[in-house]
């Protein structure tokens, strides 16, 4: 028996609407709530199906189960994504899809007993729409939902990732600096500069040593004057290394 646990802060009731404001969507059974697609819960062992099943309702999504599953899941939860559950839940071989609504919206869930994840939210214009709708959202569960994004070196989708790179700017907040630097390494150049320009702007001189990182990179030949232009007026030491290096004057 596995146990999940995902305890992300809530700086307020886990019960309020998100920061945005947007109106609160989803209904509680006992100890499990969905809000706005974010899973409140704190259930003992329960039947991987009854526990779907509850999640699902909860969510006010269709549920299909493609197949017989065994085994107890434990589900603890402050305001992780649904997306993020589910992964979570069915991380054991099962393969699982959601569909989405034109607006982006989770309505169903397809699991599969095996089988590779084939969710829609894996990539393609799916997976910006999704990214799409969290947007005003401040906390540190949406950030968390950036950071995953900009993290999946198996995510060929760069737009995508300019997204979560734009949301977790406008955040403005220490977590959010932190889930940027998954950026730094992408395979993608200009999801290297947006970066790189994301992380001056939070934290300005504080930042040189990740900007250098993203500078020195090797496959960053493309973006190095961009990069140096970026950090041109700073006074800071490898500013001027990058500079000097790159032919940029102040």
């Amino acid at each position: 028996m596995a146990t999940l646990v995902l305890t992300l802060m809530l700086k307020a009731s886990v019960l309020r609407a998100d920061e945005s404001g947007a109106e609160v969507v989803g209904r509680g059974i006992g100890d499990l709530h969905v809000i706005n697609e974010r899973v409140h819960a704190d259930l003992p062992a329960t039947p991987l199906p009854d526990l779907l099943k509850q999640l699902a309702d909860a969510a006010g999504i269709d549920l299909t189960l493609a197949g017989d599953f065994d085994g107890e899941e434990e589900l603890y939860a402050r305001g992780a994504s649904l997306y993020r559950v589910v992964d979570h839940l069915l991380s054991d071989g099962h393969g699982y899809a959601f569909e989405l609504d034109p607006d982006g919206r989770i309505i169903h869930l397809i699991v599969f007993t095996s089988g590779e994840n084939t969710s829609v939210l894996k990539a393609g214009n799916e997976r910006q729409r999704y990214l799409a709708r969290q947007v005003g959202r401040r906390d540190d569960n949406t950030a968390t939902i950036m950071y995953e994004t900009l993290s999946d070196r198996s995510l060929n989708d760069s737009h995508a990732k300019l997204i979560a790179i734009e949301q977790l700017t406008d955040m403005d907040s220490q977590y959010a600096a932190e889930s940027l630097q998954a950026g730094i390494g992408d395979p993608d150049p200009q999801v290297r500069l947006a970066t790189a320009k994301a992380l001056y702007r939070l934290r300005g001189d504080n930042a040189l040593d990740l900007i250098g990182q993203i500078y020195y990179s090797r496959g960053s030949a493309s973006i190095r004057k961009d990069v140096a232009t970026l950090v041109a007026e700073s006074s800071h030491p490898l500013a001027r290394s990058i500079a000097l290096d790159s032919g940029v004057k102040k």
